[in-house]
């Protein structure tokens, strides 16, 4: 033993908690640093005053670069701009730092390789005791994927957009609460009005001029083509719309509801096409089918259905068979314009001596038919046929000339008993035309 050494002090401390307290800070670094590499961003600090940097691994490892490799500093940090984005960057944070105000913009990130990511950097400013700015610190986050997919999502609504303007027909939609949520420019131009989400369905009908086919019945709020799509998941149907100061117009709907990610029911959406000329087009073909083109009258074809419908039913009908006496000379004196106009007023007369009712008819040049329903025995059917001889002998004046013609008119009306035979019955009247023309002419 040493002479000179009286004895030795040992000083024992307990570092326990210091060491777990230590662990603890490395296990929270360490569950930073893993969080901010899951996350894709990075932390940064910035000393005012001094300009001097500090950043995380994250950071780094966002920047493509390693940590180990380069100090932080401003010129590294603007390298990481494109060019074009650097003005804007440096008077938002000058702007940060006069207001005290934290601040959130995307800028595009150049990594050594080339690659550009789309990045949010987010920051707010530290202040000291007397307001005096003295860092700045925030994160910076990799938004790429989902700036892309958002633009792509903005492109996608602009395709949209422009598709839904430039149609003819007129797009309407509503969300799943009912609320009117779009109008293209056609419907707006329909309506003379837009979607107004705040509208109650109930007010629809009113507010946009719906009305059943009929034109003059406002549509039930139930019949309304969106909520009937909204409702039923499809619709096809036709209603009127007529706004003020504009014709009415017939509009074919076809509409289906629209569904979300999990199936539910987010909206609906209907198109509207005008189709009034389109209708009315049909209905004239129809009519060309089964009129005769000259006098307007219902052609032989509907006659005979007609006639053979009202025998099927037992009606109490006649037939009149009628041709017009002096029309050959009329047509070969002042030519056939004048002559189809005689037909013509005939035609005219001869269906308002009848019923409305009865069915007067042109089969052939100046040869017509009528088919009396609801007779009251043959004198009442010769006091039809006399009104029309009447009616066909006044004078016309056409063409400021007096004409005058005549008819003859044979009646046949069905014996009891007699067969059901609509072509007979004609050709009976047929047959007495002629000997009321062979007696009239001796």
């Amino acid at each position: 033993a040493d002479p000179d050494v009286a004895g030795v002090v040992v000083h024992l401390r307990d570092v326990t908690y210091r060491r777990e307290v230590e662990a603890r800070v490395q296990r929270g670094e360490r569950a930073l640093a893993d969080a901010q590499r899951v996350a894709r961003m990075g932390s940064w600090e910035l000393d005012i005053a001094t300009g001097a940097h500090q950043w995380s691994d994250g950071l780094y490892r966002l920047f493509g670069l390693d940590p180990r490799s380069i100090p932080p500093s401003q010129e590294l940090w603007t390298s990481t701009m494109r060019p074009d984005e650097r003005e804007t960057m440096r008077l938002t944070i000058i702007e940060a730092i006069e207001g005290g105000k934290p601040f959130a913009f995307r800028r595009h990130l150049v990594r050594p390789d080339g690659e550009e990511r789309i990045v949010l950097v987010q920051g707010e400013v530290d202040v000291g005791p007397d307001g005096t700015p003295l860092r700045l610190r925030g994160a910076l986050l990799d938004v790429h994927d989902a700036a892309v997919a958002e633009a792509a999502l903005e492109d996608q609504r602009q395709f949209l957009e422009t598709v839904l303007d430039t149609l003819d027909e007129s797009i309407v939609a509503c969300d799943a609460d009912g609320r009117l949520t779009l109008f293209n420019p056609a419907a707006r131009e329909l309506h003379g009005r837009g979607a107004e989400p705040g509208l109650a369905p109930e007010e629809w009908a009113r507010h946009y001029g719906l009305y059943d086919v009929d034109g003059t019945t406002p549509l039930a709020v139930d019949d309304v083509p969106l909520l009937r799509a909204l409702r039923d998941g499809a619709v096809r149907t036709e209603v009127v719309i007529a706004t003020a100061g504009e014709a009415p117009k017939l509009m074919s709907c076809t509409g289906c509801a629209i569904s979300g990610a999990e199936g539910e029911r987010v909206g609906a959406v209907v198109a509207m096409r005008d189709i009034t000329a389109e209708r009315a087009a049909e209905v004239q073909l129809r009519r060309l089918a089964d009129h005769d083109l000259l006098t307007g009258l219902p052609n032989r074809a509907v006659f005979a259905n007609r006639l053979e419908a009202a025998l099927t039913r037992g009606d109490q009908i006649a037939v009149l068979f009628l041709d017009l006496d002096r029309f050959k000379d009329v047509n070969d004196e002042h030519g056939h314009n004048v002559g189809d106009q005689v037909l013509a007023t005939a035609a005219r007369r001869m269906a308002a001596a009848v019923k409305a009712t009865d069915t007067a008819a042109r089969i052939g040049g100046d040869e017509f038919v009528v088919l009396l329903q609801g007779v009251d025995g043959p004198e009442a059917v010769a006091t039809v046929a006399a009104r029309i001889e009447s009616s066909l002998s006044e004078p016309m004046v056409i063409g400021g000339q007096r004409l005058s013609i005549a008819a003859s008119v044979g009646v046949a009306i069905p014996e009891p008993g007699e067969p059901l035979d609509g072509e007979a019955l004609l050709a009976r009247a047929d047959r007495a035309m002629y000997q009321v023309k062979g007696r009239r002419h001796g």
